[in-house]
């Protein structure tokens, strides 16, 4: 996913949504069209997640509900958020970095879902810096 929650970026995110919408709405075939507009080329199983969240059962969504998508927290019904921030800051190297191999390993040794692989690291990969390494302080802030 995009990075969310910026003011630059939900502006950026207006502007997308404008080059698609006919009277303020959106349809999964314009979300379709935006998706290969930023480069994201979801699984239909993926596809059909996000439209879940942006038109909840509708044919059409406003950016309330486009932007939905970049809204989304990290939750667990298993670990707090605290637990989870500690365990990424515990995995990152000194400068705050993680490897992004390192996570792509850790997603894979919990889940066998391929689809779910692929989108978790799409998210991550936003917060990758051009060595390669996740930026823990900018993932950690914005999906906590």
């Amino acid at each position: 996913m995009l990075r969310r929650d910026n003011p630059s970026s939900t502006q950026q995110y207006r502007e997308i949504f404008h080059l698609y919408a006919k009277q303020g709405k959106i349809t999964p075939e314009d979300l379709s069209s935006m998706f290969a507009l930023i480069g994201l080329h979801p699984t239909t199983e993926e596809f059909e997640k996000y439209c879940n969240i942006v038109f909840e059962g509708s044919g059409k969504a406003n950016f309330d509900g486009f932007n939905r998508l970049f809204k989304m927290k990290c939750t667990s019904k298993d670990y707090t958020s605290d637990e989870i921030v500690k365990s990424f800051r515990l995995l990152s190297r000194e400068d705050g970095k993680l490897p992004m191999d390192t996570i792509h390993r850790l997603i894979r040794e919990q889940t066998t879902d391929e689809a779910e692989v692929r989108s978790l690291m799409e998210h991550m990969s936003q917060f990758k810096d051009p060595e390669g390494f996740l930026d823990v302080q900018s993932f950690i802030k914005s999906t906590f």
